[in-house]
């Protein structure tokens, strides 16, 4: 909840400070930042800001003192950056095989017991992938080499397109 001046009609939204150097980086949760200096950064602390100060007039602009003409904005900004909650991901990956042609040290495909995926798991993907509630999909095939899966590889194209 923002702190509220009881002698005033604004606010300053909950933030993060971090001290750099001689400067405070302030930011808070709709995206709004600033550097203050320490005198800055204690006006804003104890809220002895005045209305009619440069100050005051950066903060509320930045969108870290709140008033009815920037909340709007604010919360846009908020929604702006918290959409991904609200939407699917975009980005699909299909391991169509843990089969490999060769044997590199770091991969997760060295396996002694290679496999492919089968085709009734391939439909499962796209029935999934209609599914979904983002316009753009992205599907990356992985594995071992994907390549080596060919016919499923082209199986999955061309049943998404």
């Amino acid at each position: 909840m923002p702190t509220l001046n009881k002698k005033q009609d604004w606010a300053v939204a909950p933030y993060n400070v971090e001290q750099i150097n001689n400067h405070y980086l302030v930011t808070n949760f709709f995206g709004s930042w600033d550097f203050l200096t320490r005198d800055e950064f204690k006006k804003l602390e104890l809220l002895r800001l005045e209305e009619t100060s440069l100050l005051f007039n950066r903060l509320y602009e930045r969108g870290l003192i709140l008033k009815d003409g920037n909340i709007a904005k604010a919360i846009t900004e908020f929604r702006n950056l918290q959409s991904h909650l609200f939407m699917d991901t975009s980005l699909h990956i299909a391991v169509v095989t843990t089969r490999c042609n060769i044997s590199c040290r770091y991969c997760q495909a060295r396996s002694h017991n290679p496999s492919d995926m089968s085709y009734e798991v391939a439909s499962k993907i796209i029935k999934y992938l209609f599914d979904v509630r983002t316009q753009n999909i992205h599907l990356e095939f992985q594995g071992g080499e994907p390549l080596l899966n060919w016919e499923l590889v082209k199986f999955l194209i061309e049943n998404v397109r």
